[in-house]
Parts: C-alpha cells; structure tokens; sequence
C-alpha cells in the first residue's frame, strides 16, 4: 500500500473516532412501571437508606447514554451508581416526580412518575431518542477537575450544568473527554467565561479562577463629631460611624453622613473595581442647649424615640423638629412637638403623664374594718373607691378582735375589682420545747404536754413550760395571727439543789498535795471533808538526845484532814459558787533516813489551822463538774515538835496557813 493511501486511512479512522458517539437531539420517558420481581433495593450489599435510616427506592434509568443528572425535588436522591446499559438512582420514599437534564440533549422537566415511590421498592424507566447528532466528547473516558475560585461559593456552569464552590473557593467534578466551554459568577463580583480541555484520565487537573470584583471599599476619616452619625449610601442607611473598609459596589454613588449634632455632609463618589476611596468630610456645628422639665419625678423623658433621663434632662440637641414624651408604666404618656433652633438655648415644660385608673371595691366580714391601699388609710369596708392607677396593689384590712388580712390584686382599665375579707380571730397556738416532759400552762392553766397545739381567740396569752431538770419557760404571746409558734427555750439545769459528791483534786500551794474528798449540798447548805497526801517529804532534821548520844537524821512527810462548811449558790444552769469556811489538822509522819519509822519526840507531830476560801463548780454534763477552790489558811495551834521542826525546815513552817489552790473533778453519785 502506498504512503498516500496510508495517510488516507489514518484520517479516515481519525474522523470515525472523532464521531462515533451519537446523541439524540430530543430524549422523552418511553415507559416507567415498578419492577415488582426485582429485590435490588431491598438486598444485602445494593440498598440504601435515607437520612431518617429508612430503605430508599430505586430507579433504574435503562439508557446507554452518560452524562445525566436527576432531580428530584426536596427529597434529593441519595446515591447514583452508572452501570451497563442502566444508571440507578436511589431516592427516598414519597417522590412523585423527576427532572432528567443532560449536557447535549433537551431536559425532561417534572416528569410525573404517577405514583409516590415506596421504600424499599424498584422501578424501571426507559428513555428514549428521536434523531441524533456528532460531538467530539468521548464519553468512555472521564478526568477529575478541580476549579478553584478566588470568591466563595461561586457557581459553576459547565454545558448548562451548575456546580457550587464551597467556602474555600473550591468545586471538584468529574469530567468526560473533550473541550468544555464553562461560566463563573459570584456576587459583587465580574462574570468570567473559559474553557478547559479535558484528556488525561491519570492527572487531575487544576483550573484557578481570578474573578475581578465588582466593587471597592470606601475609608471615612474619623472625626469626634461623626461619632454614632448615621452613614447613608445612595439613600439607603449602612449604619453608624465610625465604620473601617465600607464595601461599596463599583459605580456612581452619593455618600451622606447625618450627625446628631452637625449638619448633613454629602458627597458623590465614583467606586472603581477593587478601588479604595478616602473621604475627609467637613461638618459645622447645628445644635443648641435644651433643657426638659417634667413636674411628675418618675417620668421617663423621651426625645425622638429616646431614653434621656428622669424627671428633667439637660442637654443638646441638633437644631429642627423633635418630639419629647414623658412616660411612665401605667399611665398616659404625654407628647409635644418642639423646634430647636441654632445656638439657641430652650426650656420646655411637659404636662405630667396622667394615670390609667380603675376602681376597687373593698368589702369584710364584719364590717367596718379600716382599708389601707399600699400602705395609706382609705376608709371603711364597705368601701368603692375610683381612680386607683391600674397595676398591682395590696390591700389591708384591720378590725379591733382580728387578725390584720391582706390581698393583692391587679387594677384593670375602667374595671372595678372586687376585693372580698372573711376576717378572722380564732389563732392555732403550736408550742414545742426541747424538754420532751414539759408541762404547759396558759394564764396559769396546766393544758397538756409538749409538743403542745390548741385554738385560742384574738388577744394575748401568758405561756409557760416547766420540766424537771430544765429551766422554765415564761413569756406573754400575743395571739395576732392565724398561727402562732412558740419555741420554749429551756435549758438543762445540771446543777441540782440536792446532791452529793465525791472528789479528786490537786492542792497548790508551797507544798503540793493530792486530795481525795466527799460531800454534799442539801438545798443550799454544803458540808464536805477530804484527806490530803503530801508528794514531798521535808528533811532531814538531825536529833540528838544528849551530848552522849550520836546524832540521828529524820525525814518528815505532812499529810492533813480537811472540813468544810458553806452555803451554795446556783448561777445559771451549769455553775455553782459556794462560800466555804472550815479548819484542817496537820501531822508530821517520821522516817529514819534507811527508811524505818522513826519515834522521836517530834514523832506525830501536828498542827490545827482554820480557812476560808471560795468553792466553784462548772458542770460538764449530768454527774461531772470541774471544781476550783481557792482558800486562806491561818494556824492557830501546833505541837512542840511541830514547833521544832518548823523552825528548821521553811516547807513546814509554811503547812496550814496562807494562801493555796485546789483544782480537780467532781463527781455527782446523787442527787434531785
């Protein structure tokens, strides 16, 4: 074969390939029927639920075209799988209708299905063609294309079919082979028209964007008197100054900036794409001082729609019309229209805010009870009262022999409210104590026991609780409301009038002493005796009979018996202080030093002294006080040998007389 005809068989295949794929100009629904064998959308592996988890029907579209979407309303489908000769289309129960859109054919829009598809059910839907033209796309062959948009959620149009980036710029989709023509927009921003060439099924392909915007961004000096004016572009507000990068549309525009306090600043401006315009606007002043004056104190001033204070308001305010209230809750506002002038100082009065009012009708059981609105005196039941703002109020009524009673009730515009007392004097008096036996009486008559509850009239009471062991409960109650609680405060008296006692002590004083002792109070007498142990022996003292005697060394240890007398004195429920006098005996046991008893002449030794001191206990709990008993002792007699030693060993000497202190624990073993 020659090279010339070669070459025409290569083109003449080029051109084959170029035009193999047909398409049909026009494409209609040639049948659609549910396919009442077919188990696809309900088996393990092929179905597919919906976002309520329920099974999805579906819809096999029998064409060996590529290419389509389908759309199916809200209920959009849920997956769409392309297989030979057929493309499934999975989509939630309930749907009616579909659009069928294709690149290079004419849609088939709302196509009625005829029935509402049911879960879990399959449907077969064959199209069909009439006529058919060439195109060089190549359906068999497909390339992921990524465009990438300078502007967010920017849409997409490729051979009719829209795409949206998402808020990063960005839109992937799957493409056939060939040339495609496409169109991007996006708001405020200029519309962009291209192509791309898609041919290589291993490399994605990137196509960036550059869309030009469509407007610029305008910068307003800041200035103290634009401070909260009102910025306006084209007549239309944008909001309060100051503002930083105002985005303004390209094109002509008319920039007005109202301050309060100023006169209006206008300027038209010219904003190019992406452009940056600085404006510098110049204000003069127009306002003057006004000052507002209310004779109602609690009215709110309000100037053009605007809280400017209570009861009177000093300020300015920019010269033309304004409109001052003064309001208040629950009253008629009042209103005037007022001008203010440039640089012109004013005072305007406003009439106070007049009250919305109703009427009460106060009635009791009996009559004649005293009514007090709020707080102030408004007559005698029954009473009919008018020209009561409405509102919350509260309502008293008092009568001589009963309970004071109070409601609340709400006054409503030109409605009388009927306010009804059924007044009462019977009171429940409660009364409790901490001392479960306690016996109470009232005005002196034993009722009961705690916890105790009766019905007493309107008045006074004189109530009183007693318990063995406890302190009494005394207090006049004034009986002047439905119920009354009284809780008797009793106290437990751990210091008893009869009782008896031992105890244990350590005696201070220039000898140091352990003591042991008992006694008792009978009413207020005491009488006690205890035995005191000495812990230091004293010595030695060196005896020698005659001059033909050796000289012998003695060690003397005191021990002592005390008794007492007082009279006893309770204060309060835990001491008591007892006035003591009583007299103690003193004796001197002796001990040679190897330890023997000895019996010399100072052998027994004694001595006699009298005392008076102070006894204090401070009861703990039941049966056990602290006791602390400061005394004075004075000797009033003493043995020769006592005598002698004393004259040669200070401890002794010092035995029975001066100052000491015994403290210790006391321990009740009886007592009423």
């Amino acid at each position: 074969m020659k090279l010339s005809q070669k070459v025409k068989v290569f083109m003449g295949a080029m051109m084959l390939t170029l035009s193999v794929t047909a398409y049909p100009e026009t494409m209609s629904v040639q049948s659609f029927e549910q396919d009442r064998l077919d188990q696809t959308a309900t088996l393990s592996g092929t179905t597919v639920k919906d976002i309520n988890g329920k099974k999805c029907a579906l819809i096999k579209v029998i064409t060996n075209e590529r290419g389509f979407t389908f759309d199916t309303g809200m209920l959009a489908p849920m997956k769409i799988e392309e297989k030979p000769g057929e493309i499934w289309v999975y989509v939630p129960s309930g749907v009616k209708n579909i659009t069928i859109s294709h690149p290079l054919l004419e849609s088939i829009r709302d196509y009625s299905l005829g029935q509402s598809l049911k879960p879990g059910r399959t449907y077969v839907l064959r199209l069909t063609s009439d006529r058919v033209i060439t195109n060089t796309i190549d359906y068999n062959h497909r390339q992921r294309v990524r465009i990438h948009v300078n502007a967010p959620h920017a849409q997409v149009s490729i051979n009719g079919i829209l795409s949206k980036t998402d808020a990063s710029g960005n839109v992937d989709i799957d493409m056939y082979f060939g040339t495609h023509r496409f169109t991007v927009t996006a708001p405020d921003y200029r519309e962009y028209d291209g192509e791309v060439t898609v041919n290589d099924p291993d490399k994605p392909q990137e196509v960036n964007i550059e869309l030009t915007p469509a407007f610029g961004y305008l910068t307003i000096a800041e200035d103290p008197a634009i401070h909260d004016a009102t910025l306006l572009i084209d007549g239309q507000v944008v909001g309060k100054l100051p503002m930083e990068h105002i985005k303004v549309m390209s094109g002509p525009h008319k920039v007005t900036i109202v301050p309060e306090l100023f006169t209006p600043y206008s300027e038209n401006i010219t904003m190019s794409d992406a452009g940056q315009l600085s404006l510098v606007p110049f204000f003069s002043p127009n306002s003057a001082g006004v000052h507002i004056r209310v004779p109602d104190r609690e009215a709110t001033i309000v100037v053009d729609g605007i809280e400017r204070g209570v009861g009177s308001w000093s300020g300015r305010l920019g010269a033309g019309n304004h409109t001052i209230e003064a309001r208040r809750q629950d009253y008629y506002p009042t209103s005037m229209s007022v001008t203010v002038e440039r640089d012109r100082n004013t005072t305007f009065d406003l009439e106070p805010p007049t009250p919305i009012t109703g009427a009460l009708s106060v009635t009791s059981s009996p009559l004649g009870a005293q009514v007090y609105i709020d707080g102030k005196k408004a007559g005698t039941t029954p009473l009919n009262l008018n020209d009561i703002p409405i509102g919350t109020h509260t309502v008293t009524v008092k009568c001589n022999g009963y309970f004071d009673a109070e409601q609340e009730c709400r006054v409503t515009e030109n409605n009388t409210t009927p306010v009804i007392f059924s007044m009462n004097n019977s009171c429940r008096l409660d009364i409790d104590s901490k001392a479960r036996f306690g016996r109470v009486y009232i005005d002196d008559e034993y009722v009961g026991m705690v916890p105790y509850s009766g019905t007493y009239s309107y008045g006074k009471a004189n109530v009183r609780v007693t318990a063995d062991g406890y302190t009494q409960y005394s207090r006049t109650v004034s009986l002047n409301r439905p119920e009354v609680r009284v809780n008797a405060r009793q106290y437990k008296i751990l210091v008893r009038r009869d009782e008896f006692y031992v105890d244990a002590s350590y005696l201070q004083s220039k000898n140091s002493a352990i003591s042991a002792g008992m006694g008792g109070y009978i009413s207020r007498f005491n009488i006690e005796g205890s035995y005191q142990y000495y812990l230091k022996e004293q010595g030695p003292v060196y005896w020698q009979k005659n001059s033909n005697e050796a000289t012998q060394q003695r060690q003397y240890r005191p021990w002592s018996l005390s008794a007492r007398v007082g009279w006893g004195l309770r204060i309060g429920t835990r001491l008591r202080l007892t006035p003591q006098v009583g007299c103690t005996y003193t004796e001197l046991a002796e001990r040679e030093d190897g330890g023997k008893p000895s019996f010399s002449i100072a052998n027994g030794a004694n001595a006699l002294s009298v005392s008076a001191g102070v006894k204090l206990n401070i009861a703990l709990c039941n049966g056990v006080a602290l006791t602390v008993n400061p005394e004075y002792q004075l000797r009033v007699n003493e043995s020769d040998g006592f005598k002698a030693i004393a004259e040669r060993i200070d401890a002794i000497d010092n035995l029975g007389k001066g100052p000491q202190l015994r403290a210790g624990i006391l321990l009740f073993i009886s007592g009423n």
